[in-house]
Formats: structure tokens, C-alpha cells, sequence
């Protein structure tokens, strides 16, 4: 027919003009290619996917494309899996030819579910399993804000890189898992325990139930609030407007590109953004850094250690930086912007801390957060004579810095002198902890008006319930 005449005719002229050498070589020996040759192991293996929008779905690049695009001058498809170099850059550089079926062959575990030899590589680049998205093959050098460590509405490729197991374990930033089944059994226990003595149905038949707790709420309002003394602590004022900046730019790229700055926005950031480019999740590192630093004014050698990422619950992300001119080693600790951080918040049952009780769920967050940077926290009080350690954070944030200031001035003597300013910070530990925190000036909260989060704690709710019901 006239159409495979044209397409001969395309081919003949594209190998005629286009072929080389170094191309008819590759491809002869990729058909030639034994599936029992014998290779030594790669130590880094490539893996590329391709978004099939029909079948929605991801699957791996066709392994004869690479040579019939070259033919008729289209970009090149990569091979499904590549071996490189662990230092070549994530696109083409540094690959050296291997059978693709064999490459996957030894990312497959054994017939007798023995481990592959290889595992992925994750880092603060890359998404939980070691991905990266990018829209065509040669894009995924080309930096965009936020990073590539997220799929995007238009991104159709992504890749991963395998590491041979032993280099895993000495260069591969890993993000521990955590047990999201206890922390959902948390929740339940949080759940359980509130409508455990009533009934789903037990509803006031009494409409004016509702005027009279709304009466007596503003009532106390008026009483505690509107008419506190004046306050005059101008130094802790001073301090805590500077832990303020801290506490914003823990949030990284999310505050920087001014998704904070009214309630829509924020409101976004936990609905539709998500559909987008979830700027909660798949930021990469360097970008919430970068954000960090340009919102402080700090050089990148101030950031002693930062955690973006959580693999689960009751893992706070932060900031340890140093700051010079304040002379304070501060810990900056994020509030709630994932899921995540949503079931740390659930997790509210009444567990025994220090001379009370305290939130379960911020309390586990605390001693992860402490467990992680208690030994760098000790070091950097040690190497800067004078400094202060300041806990700060918004929310969630608060809650876990007013925990780790109350812990830390309790067990270490080397953290005495720490102090805590939160914003927003949840009800969360008993009133015996509270009064004694507040006499030693070493916790500080602010509460915005008749903001509600500050106040929800599970003796309140329970207070509510008997009011109503």
C-alpha cells in the first residue's frame, strides 16, 4: 500500500542519514543479547516507568523503542532498566549496556523468596519508594520548584535507582516505618473510650441545650480572657517574636510560596492543592531547605540537621539550626500539614508523663523528635558556651516543643536552661505540668482570640457532651 511505501521510504532515509555506527553496534548486540550471559553484578541499576493514561496505570518503557524513535527522529525512549553508575546524574549519563530482561531479573526476588540484592534508593530527592516524575526523559535534570520527588498533573515518566544491598546500608538516607496500625489503634482507643458510656443516638431533645452551652462559653470568655492583666514581659515578647519566624519557617516551601498567608490558601493546601502538586508530601528537600533559609537569613552551615519527610505517624518533621546573633541552638518543629501528622493528633488518650499525664500521640512524636537530635542537641550546647536551647512550633509544633522542653529541663542537666514558645499550642498536658512550667517561665503559648484548637482537649469534649447530651 501507498502508506507502507512512504514508511519504507522514511526508514530507508532515516538509516541512510541518521544511522551510526555506534547505534547499529548497540542495537545488534541488544538483539543478540543472551538471557544467560554471564555479567557481574552492576552496582546501581536505573528503572524507568511511562504513565499509560488508558490503562491509568504506570508500566515499564517498551525496551525496542529506543532504536525505532531514533529512526524516525522522535525523542528516545529509555531502556526499562539501565545500569549506571551510582554517580552519574538521573538521566542517561553513565550507563554502560546490559540486557534490560537481565537487569530485572536481578531486581526480582528468587523462586525460594529469597531478597534481591539490590534495594531503592531513598532520599530527601525522591518520593517513599524512591521515586522520581518528571514529563519526557530529558527533563528529569532540569531542576522545577518544589523538586521532582512528587508526580504532577503532565509528568508521564518516572525513575529509581537500585543500590546493591551493602551500599544501601552506608549511603542511603532511609525513612524508618513506623507502625501505622498502632497508631490507628490509638485513635480507636481515643474513640472508644468517648463514646464508650454513650450512645450514638443520646441527642438533647432539649434545642435550648445548645443557647445555654453558648451562653455560658461566652460568659467564661468575657470573664478569663477580655479582662487579663496587661502584659509586660517585654524581653520573653522579644524572644518569642523571633521563635515566631522560626515556627513559620518550619512549614519550608508551603510558607514561602505564601499558601499560608489567608484561610482560602490554607484551605487549598488540604484539599485541591493535593490533586495537583501536594505541597504537603512531595516537596523534596532541598526546596522546603531553601525556603527555610531564605525566610531566615540564616547560611546553609546553621542547619545542624532538618527532617522534611515522615514515613508515619508520631514523626515530626523540623529544623535544627543555630543562630548567632539570638545565640540560641533552636529547634523549629513543624504543625500539622499531612495525614500523618493528623493521626498523631487523634491519638488523644491521657497517658502518665513526668508528675501528670500528657496527649499519647504528642507524647510518642516527643520521644521520636528526642531519640533523633537529643545526642546533637547535647553537642552543639557543648561546642557554643552561652548559647540557649529554644523549642518552638505552631500547632502540633507547640505541642511537641512544650513536651520536649518539659522532658528535657526534667532528665537533662544539660537542657535545664531550654525554654518553649508555641502558637496555636494544644491542650496536652495536665494542669499540675502546666502551673509548674508556667512559675518556671520556661513554656510560653499564644492563643488567637477564640480560637478553638487550643482549647479542644478530651476533657472539654467530654464537658461538651454532658452539656448537650
Amino acid at each position: 500500500s501507498s502508506t507502507a511505501l512512504i514508511f519504507g521510504i522514511v526508514c530507508f532515509y532515516r538509516l541512510r542519514c541518521q544511522v551510526t555506527p555506534q547505534l547499529l553496534c548497540s542495537t545488534l548486540k541488544f538483539m543478540m543479547a543472551s538471557d544467560d550471559e554471564a555479567n557481574s553484578l552492576p552496582t546501581c541499576i536505573l528503572e524507568t516507568q511511562r504513565f499509560e493514561v488508558t490503562g491509568n496505570k504506570w508500566s515499564p518503557t517498551d525496551e525496542t523503542s529506543d532504536w525505532f524513535n531514533g529512526l524516525l527522529g522522535l525523542e528516545a525512549e529509555p531502556l526499562p532498566f539501565q545500569a549506571v553508575s551510582p554517580s552519574a546524574s538521573i538521566a542517561n549519563n553513565g550507563t554502560y549496556s546490559t540486557c534490560p530482561r537481565q537487569l530485572k531479573r536481578l531486581l526480582c526476588a528468587t523462586e525460594d523468596g529469597d531478597a534481591t540484592n539490590y534495594k531503592p534508593l531513598v532520599d530527601g530527592a525522591t518520593d517513599a519508594e524512591g521515586w522520581v516524575y518528571a514529563s519526557a526523559p530529558g527533563r528529569f535534570d532540569v531542576s522545577r520548584t518544589g523538586g521532582r520527588a512528587g508526580w504532577r498533573i503532565g509528568d508521564r515518566y518516572r525513575r529509581r535507582r537500585w543500590l546493591q544491598q551493602h551500599l544501601c546500608r552506608a549511603t542511603v538516607a532511609k525513612l524508618q516505618a513506623t507502625d501505622h496500625a498502632k497508631a490507628m489503634q490509638n485513635v480507636s482507643d481515643f474513640v472508644h473510650s468517648l463514646f464508650a458510656e454513650r450512645g450514638f443516638g443520646q441527642v438533647p431533645l432539649d434545642p435550648t441545650a445548645y443557647l445555654r452551652r453558648l451562653q455560658k462559653d461566652n460568659a467564661w470568655y468575657e470573664t478569663h480572657c477580655r479582662r487579663l492583666h496587661p502584659w509586660t514581659h517585654v524581653a520573653m515578647l522579644e524572644e518569642l517574636l523571633v521563635a515566631t519566624l522560626y515556627m513559620r519557617a518550619a512549614y519550608g516551601y508551603v510558607t514561602r510560596s505564601g499558601m499560608f498567608d489567608s484561610l482560602v490558601s490554607g484551605a487549598m493546601v488540604f484539599s485541591l492543592q493535593k490533586a495537583i502538586f501536594d505541597v504537603a508530601e512531595d516537596v523534596d528537600d532541598n526546596s522546603n531547605t531553601a525556603a527555610f533559609l531564605d525566610m531566615m537569613g540564616l547560611a546553609a552551615s546553621n542547619v545542624v540537621s532538618a527532617r522534611w519527610k515522615a514515613a508515619g505517624p508520631c514523626q515530626p518533621a523540623y529544623v535544627l539550626a543555630r543562630d548567632h546573633e539570638m545565640q540560641w541552638i533552636v529547634l523549629s518543629v513543624r504543625g500539622t500539614i499531612t495525614m500523618k501528622d493528623m493521626l498523631t493528633d487523634m491519638a488523644a488518650q491521657s497517658v502518665p508523663f513526668l508528675d501528670g499525664t500528657a496527649h499519647e500521640g504528642f507524647l510518642i512524636a516527643t520521644e521520636q523528635l528526642l531519640n533523633d537530635v537529643g545526642a546533637m542537641l547535647r553537642d552543639e550546647l557543648l561546642a557554643h558556651t552561652g548559647y540557649r536551647l529554644v523549642i518552638c512550633g505552631h500547632s502540633m509544633g507547640g505541642a511537641i516543643a512544650a513536651m520536649a522542653a518539659a522532658k528535657l529541663r526534667s532528665e537533662a542537666p544539660w537542657a535545664a536552661g531550654c525554654v518553649s514558645y508555641g502558637i496555636g499550642t494544644p491542650s496536652v498536658l495536665s494542669r499540675s505540668i502546666g502551673e509548674r512550667l508556667a512559675r518556671e517561665g520556661a513554656v510560653c503559648t499564644v492563643v488567637n482570640a477564640q480560637d478553638w484548637a487550643p482549647r479542644f482537649s478530651t476533657s472539654n469534649l467530654r464537658e461538651l457532651m454532658d452539656d448537650l447530651c
